[in-house]
């Protein structure tokens, strides 16, 4: 019916904001983020201003607000169940905090031009499950240490903006320049290959397990096996007793 304004002017001391983007933390819903565009007064010249960009939190739903360390903000997001995780896309690219914005890790998505971000996209019960899109979209499943490229099929390179199916979170759809919209049906991701890396980490053995146990709808394809397949328990158990020494499995056979 009527809205109020919060108080974002008055604690950045500027009459002229453009806030770029906002997102609120989910699980303390007083936590408020604004990457904002502002004028800022001249220090060589007190009647003039420089225009700003940076990242500013509020604790207190919008009342207060104070700049985290992060400038030149476009697009902020906080990560669905995990409220300190928090993405955002800056002036040279996409970056990461794990501490509710206090400090930062730049990201390499692997796209084209490395430092374009157009949009960005957190899986909803996968904190750390991320899609990247500028000049071709990427996936990561680790908070953005690694990507993969996702751009099969994509005939229009330059994509704008993400979304993902409530439903279906395997299925993503992205809008692009002059290209309309694609959707990205996604199948089981693999958790690994011996043969390639030499090594398997605990976290993959772990998710070997929960395969084996049912426990999980992830691929069973360590060794190329197609999802699905199903595991010798004993051979598991054999991996994990080995979990120290290098490649811990030779062969995983149906």
């Amino acid at each position: 019916t009527s809205w109020t304004p919060l108080g974002i002017r008055a604690s950045l001391g500027s009459s002229r904001i453009d806030v770029q983007s906002l997102a609120v933390d989910p699980i303390r819903p007083n936590n408020l983020f604004a990457a904002v565009s502002y004028c800022g007064v001249d220090p060589s010249d007190p009647t003039s201003c420089v225009w700003r960009n940076a990242l500013y939190k509020s604790a207190d739903g919008g009342t207060n607000w104070t700049s985290t360390s992060l400038a030149d903000v476009s697009f902020v997001a906080v990560a669905p169940t995990s409220h300190d995780t928090i993405y955002a896309i800056g002036s040279s690219g996409l970056f990461r905090s794990g501490d509710a914005g206090t400090s930062w890790t730049s990201l390499h998505t692997g796209l084209v031009y490395d430092n374009v971000v157009n949009a960005l996209l957190v899986d909803p019960d996968a904190p750390m499950t991320v899609y990247a899109a500028g000049n071709g979209a990427a996936k990561s499943i680790d908070g953005g240490d690694t990507w993969l490229l996702i751009n099969d099929g994509l005939t229009r390179p330059v994509v704008n903006a993400l979304a993902i199916s409530p439903a279906d979170p395997t299925l993503i759809y992205a809008g692009t320049d002059g290209g309309g919209v694609f959707a990205l049906q996604q199948k089981a991701v693999c958790i690994g290959d011996c043969s390639m890396d030499g090594e398997v980490t605990i976290g993959e053995l772990l998710t070997m397990v929960n395969i084996t146990l049912g426990n999980t709808q992830s691929s069973a394809c360590l060794h190329g096996l197609p999802s699905g397949t199903e595991v010798d328990v004993a051979l598991i158990i054999q991996a994990v007793s080995n979990a120290l020494t290098g490649c811990l499995v030779d062969r995983i056979e149906p």
